[in-house]
């Protein structure tokens, strides 16, 4: 009887778990559907896992100063013949956002832009796009989280 207690209650978990990722909203999913393009999508679950390293990563440094990491999304397009409908669709999403530039450099043909939202006093940063264009390639990383402006701009004043 224990056996089928413990059968019912991990199906009926994981059933739960998967209709959460079900329910995640994923951004780019319109944007997904063409040929030539690449999403990845990484969980607030995954996240609370990543951030568990105590915001130390092998290779990356020092990351205290993100407070919160709640999902990752990141969509590339290369050599599509639809890269400007998918680039269409992305600045739709992200003109809704009502996100500030943070950034924005340009050089020749290419472009980089990292969008944000800024707290009242300047020192919280929620939520990142960074978009990069090129010619014939197009991508977009949306980070949602709070990050720590200070520590973050401490952080690349000591890799100099």
């Amino acid at each position: 009887m224990k056996r089928i207690v413990n059968l019912l209650c991990t199906i009926v978990m994981m059933m739960s778990f998967t209709t959460s990722c079900i329910a995640q909203s994923k951004m780019f999913k319109e944007a997904a559907k063409y040929e030539g393009v690449t999403t990845v999508y990484i969980s607030p679950a995954m996240c609370k896992i990543a951030m568990a390293t105590g915001g130390k990563v092998d290779g990356v440094g020092d990351l205290d100063g993100i407070k919160k990491l709640n999902k990752l999304e990141i969509l590339s397009c290369e050599n599509s013949k639809d890269i400007e409908k998918v680039i269409e669709i992305c600045h739709k999403i992200i003109a809704n956002m009502n996100m500030d530039v943070l950034t924005e450099v340009q050089e020749g043909n290419e472009s980089a832009v990292i969008y944000t939202r800024v707290t009242g006093d300047g020192t919280e940063i929620h939520d990142l796009i960074i978009e990069s264009r090129e010619p014939k390639e197009y991508a977009v990383v949306y980070i949602e989280g709070e990050f720590d402006l200070e520590k973050i701009m401490n952080s690349v004043s000591k890799d100099d």
